[in-house]
């Protein structure tokens, strides 16, 4: 019931007063250690809520009695303090001593040019997870002059420590495009505004670099789709040889399918043991009737036997460690980072003849000879044609930018993950996963820096992929659901910093009566569903 209403209104519903650790009172929300608890009738369930991450001062979070139950108010000031404070302050002190410590390979590898050249044969827009193989495999021609432009900077210390992906994720890191949906009608009720968050990396390498390092190739239907679509080269058997030559797989693979595995490639893929959780996880799909499968082999459906991740040696292997680095030795190779391309220019006939960039805060023309090769991403990529002037004539006359093509399909038909959180449980002490969540011990970072192993060597949590078919329509062995576990939950923190990663509201809503306690309710959700 809302404090807006009348009086007269208010007598037609029962009151009924709830009690949560001893604070109570009114039928519209009590609110204590990060819970709040509304009830408007006999007959309504009674939810609990999730203190707010994103916006302390939401209607909502101040509405209430002074009772001594708007702790919520409070608590989010704290943790928007603190992981403010996280990143302005400890991050590049954090950063500091990794590159002191570790002795990583130096940022300046990828220093940009001294003078960018007039003319290049290729401008690569975009040095994410294919930008950085693109330029590096064209500047294996010796007689090719190839500038690659990034908006992001080189891949920080901090994205090298496969334990530390965990910190990528909150909000304000500097290296990702945060970028937000328009609010969602019959979605995301649990998200602030009702809208997703999408991530793209913002520095070279891209997703690789900022990702979880789960290493999936994808399934062969997929690409013969592609390919009948009108994009010959693009069915399996032609890729599957470029898959195969660019992996350097560490571990042992089944027999049956070594022949799918490529050795002293250039990105490192390592076969981890499965933990405690995963081993479970796969054995409740072998109870299902799925069977156990190597992901990266001929079939896809099933679950893994074992997990595979972009690591060598104990450090992230993304594209821009495995291939952009050793290419940037080379004299035809330019790497400009920290610079974002503003438009593709074309001449009268429609072709790409260059594009205009800002870097350091100067507008910069430069001249493409053969091609301008677009890997800006997803969203990155038909917001440059939009911006260039190719796409729906009637949205770009709305945005007042010159037409160059009318071209209706730019900036449509996204396809992004739909995925359904929130099924967690928790376990007894000794059938926890070995990959436990942070915080880490000394002896953790010690074996690190000594020996590139232990805890700060893999995920912060085990994580895996298994491939079901659930519609009885189509191909049966074309997979159209993806179940990931993940060894964590937003509660490993204790609700102060996980939230507001993934973008989830104060207010999301869990019927008490649908949940059962593992203990005694503290800050977070460590109620789980029956």
């Amino acid at each position: 019931m809302k404090e807006g209403r009348g009086r007269q209104e208010r007598k037609k519903k029962a009151k009924v007063t709830t009690l949560v650790n001893g604070c109570a009172e009114r039928p519209t929300s009590c609110r204590s250690h990060g819970r709040e608890v509304t009830t408007d009738s006999p007959h309504s369930s009674p939810t609990y809520r999730l203190p707010n991450t994103r916006a302390p001062f939401s209607p909502r979070a101040q509405s209430g009695s002074n009772n001594g139950c708007n702790m919520i108010l409070n608590l989010n000031l704290i943790r928007s303090a603190g992981i403010g404070l996280f990143m302005i302050g400890t991050l590049p002190l954090l950063r500091l001593l990794l590159e002191a410590i570790l002795r990583l390979a130096p940022p300046s590898d990828f220093q940009p040019p001294a003078h960018l050249d007039a003319e290049y044969d290729f401008v690569v827009v975009g040095g994410g997870s294919a930008g950085s193989v693109v330029a590096a495999r064209l500047s294996e021609v010796e007689t090719w002059q190839v500038l690659l432009v990034e908006a992001g900077p080189p891949p920080p210390a901090d994205t090298a420590v496969p334990a530390l992906s965990a910190f990528i994720y909150l909000p304000g890191y500097p290296t990702l495009f945060r970028y937000e949906t328009v609010p969602q009608r019959n979605a995301l009720k649990y998200s602030i505004n009702q809208a997703a968050v999408l991530l793209q990396g913002r520095v070279l390498g891209g997703g690789s670099t900022v990702n979880g390092m789960v290493y999936s190739r994808g399934n062969r239907r997929d690409y013969d789709a592609w390919e009948a679509l009108g994009n010959p080269g693009w069915d399996y058997a032609s890729v599957l040889p470029y898959f195969i030559k660019s992996e350097d797989f560490i571990g042992t693979p089944p027999r049956e399918t070594e022949r799918f595995h490529g050795r002293g490639g250039p990105l490192g893929v390592t076969q981890a043991p499965l933990g405690t959780l995963s081993q479970h996880f796969v054995l409740a799909g072998r109870q299902l009737g799925y069977p156990v499968v190597d992901n990266t082999g001929p079939e896809q459906l099933g679950f893994p036997g074992n997990a595979t991740f972009t690591i060598r040696d104990g450090t992230r292997s993304s594209t821009a460690e495995a291939f952009l680095r050793p290419a940037t030795k080379r004299p035809n190779l330019h790497v400009l980072h920290s610079a974002t391309v503003t438009q593709i220019l074309f001449n009268e006939k429609r072709r790409a003849v260059g594009v205009l960039l800002e870097y350091n805060h100067k507008k910069i023309s430069v001249g493409v000879r053969r091609e301008v090769v677009l890997s800006a991403g997803a969203l990155g990529s038909p917001h440059l044609l939009l911006l260039s002037g190719v796409g729906p004539g009637r949205h770009l006359k709305q945005h007042k930018v010159k037409m160059v093509r009318h071209l209706p399909g730019v900036g449509q038909n996204l396809h992004d993950h739909v995925s359904l959180s929130g099924l967690s449980w928790t376990l007894p002490r000794a059938e926890e996963s070995s990959a436990q969540p942070l915080p880490l011990t000394i002896n953790d970072v010690t074996q690190y820096i000594k020996n590139r192993e232990g805890r700060l060597a893999r995920p912060p949590a085990d994580v895996l992929d298994a491939w079901v078919k659930a519609s009885p329509m189509g191909d049966p062995l074309w997979p159209d659901i993806q179940i990931l576990l993940f060894g964590a939950t937003v509660a490993q923190d204790y609700g102060i910093f996980s939230p507001a990663a993934y973008n989830f509201d104060a207010y999301v809503s869990v019927p008490i009566e649908q949940a059962v306690c593992s203990g005694p309710l503290r800050y977070g959700p460590t109620c789980l569903p029956q």
